[in-house]
């Protein structure tokens, strides 16, 4: 899928906002506080279907409106367009989403149709922060090959929480059999899903790392949310009087984590700033070739000022690799001349940002 018309209506300083845009490489500039960012917000919630800045929707909003509006036309594979449009209101009392003209049920439909990668200044916290992040990593490219991914993950969240809201009230393991008896199954396609996207991920990721950084031998490291040297029921059992104790679940898939290592520690303990946000950048980037090798599906990628975040050469890398996968790709940064290597070509689409107005 490609973007090629974006209409944004009353999103942050975005007011009014009605561009036609390229098929790859899509350049933004603008002082700091323009509207750039927003910019890639918008694209952002449509894609995955939240901002990567708030979860508080009313901030979203410009101010004095009621609500706010993204309509766009996505390019089919096929060469097709698909009308996409999304309505938010500050109490959820006009929301819509429409899809080709059909209402949608949630945001879910449109990220499974719009694959989007978002990159930028806070790329390192994929490593040094907690196992969330890296879990949402993982199963963003699990949700991209296995349609049956999200219902599994929803039962499973679902079970989760109907456990823990028992665990007040049971006397004995014995209680909490029927939930665990759920829980294991969706925790094992969880599971086995995961492990499978790891392995097909790892050939590809590894030469990216080696061109990024070709002194760093990494490695990942998969941890399915419970001890390997017992099944997941065992856990469960094992756990019962910490997890009453708690109220809540220790053992399970929404404990996963993928571990990045140098060696046998951590790599956010051993690499620089600089490092950890290549890695990032390589993580990044080998999910977007695996999703186009396996599903012929191209990522749309969205990067927050990457003329300040890589070297010139390292730029022209990443450029490079996203290029071969013919994707799309979003890019802001301050001064146009921090462009000067992308601008030249044919592909690169260049907009001015100004106070919400983009041109």
């Amino acid at each position: 899928m490609k973007i090629n018309r974006l209409e944004i209506t009353n999103f942050r300083n975005l007011q009014q906002v009605a561009i036609e845009l390229g098929p790859r490489i899509n350049l933004f500039y603008g002082e700091n506080g323009s509207g750039k960012t927003s910019l890639l917000e918008v694209l952002h919630y449509l894609g995955i279907g939240r901002s990567f800045r708030t979860r508080n929707i009313a901030r979203l909003i410009h101010h004095g409106a009621e609500g706010f509006s993204i309509f766009t036309q996505l390019t089919q594979p096929c060469g097709a367009t698909l009308p996409v449009g999304v309505e938010r209101s500050k109490d959820n009392s006009a929301s819509a989403i429409r899809i080709g003209g059909q209402a949608a049920s949630s945001l879910v439909e449109i990220a499974s149709i719009l694959p989007l990668q978002f990159i930028n200044a806070d790329s390192h916290l994929l490593l040094n922060s907690g196992p969330l992040t890296r879990r949402q990593f993982l199963d963003w490219g699990v949700f991209h090959v296995e349609p049956s991914f999200f219902t599994y993950w929803q039962r499973s969240t679902r079970i989760l929480r109907q456990r823990n809201a028992s665990l007040k009230i049971s006397t004995s393991y014995s209680d909490l059999s029927a939930w665990d008896e759920e829980l294991i199954i969706s925790a094992d396609w969880l599971d086995m899903r995961r492990r499978a996207y790891l392995a097909d991920l790892e050939p590809v990721l590894y030469p990216l790392l080696s061109a990024l950084l070709p002194d760093v031998n990494l490695h990942l490291h998969y941890f399915p949310g419970w001890s390997s040297q017992r099944s997941l029921q065992d856990a469960l059992c094992h756990s019962f009087l910490r997890d009453k104790q708690a109220g809540y679940t220790h053992q399970g898939p929404h404990r996963a984590d993928l571990q990045i290592k140098l060696d046998t520690v951590n790599a956010a303990d051993l690499l620089s700033h600089g490092q950890q946000k290549l890695v990032a950048y390589a993580l990044k980037l080998a999910q977007g070739l695996l999703l186009h090798s396996q599903r012929n599906k191209q990522c749309v990628y969205l990067i927050d000022d990457l003329p300040s975040e890589l070297d010139k050469s390292k730029r022209k890398l990443v450029t490079d690799i996203i290029n071969s996968m013919e994707a799309q790709i979003f890019i802001t940064g301050i001064e146009i001349d921090s462009f000067a290597d992308l601008a030249p070509s044919p592909e690169a689409k260049m907009f001015h940002v100004e106070h919400g107005n983009i041109r």
